[in-house]
């Protein structure tokens, strides 16, 4: 392996696990389900984008590469649906949101279901 192979795969490890890191200290910091679904699902999806993409660079092989890109495709197409459904399910069951400055147009009935 290069050298430039290597630091570009150390790039990439590093930066996947930090913001897979990142993802989850923001679900144990974040004070509601809201702010924790926003963290989870950002800095989730691209850590693992980062990760596949080092596993790529380190096996090299097509039929690796075949299988992340279907796992990475996999996750940015659930992720947001994931998310959307679980915000979507909080909200109608009135999950205590953290304080606000304004009022929740959800409620009041200006957008529509």
């Amino acid at each position: 392996m290069t050298l430039a192979k290597q630091i570009l795969l150390s790039v990439f490890l590093l930066g996947g696990a930090t913001f897979v890191l990142l993802a989850t200290v923001g679900l144990l910091r974040m004070p509601d389900v809201y702010c924790r679904m926003q963290s989870a699902t950002k800095a989730n999806t691209l850590g693992i984008l980062l990760l596949a993409l080092a596993c790529g660079l380190a096996f090299g092989q097509i039929s690796v590469w075949m299988r992340l890109i279907l796992t990475v495709v996999f996750v940015y197409i659930t992720t947001p649906v994931a998310a959307q459904v679980l915000a979507r399910a909080a909200h109608r069951t009135q999950v205590d949101r953290a304080p606000s400055p304004g009022p929740d147009p959800f409620i009041e009935g200006r957008i529509p279901d």
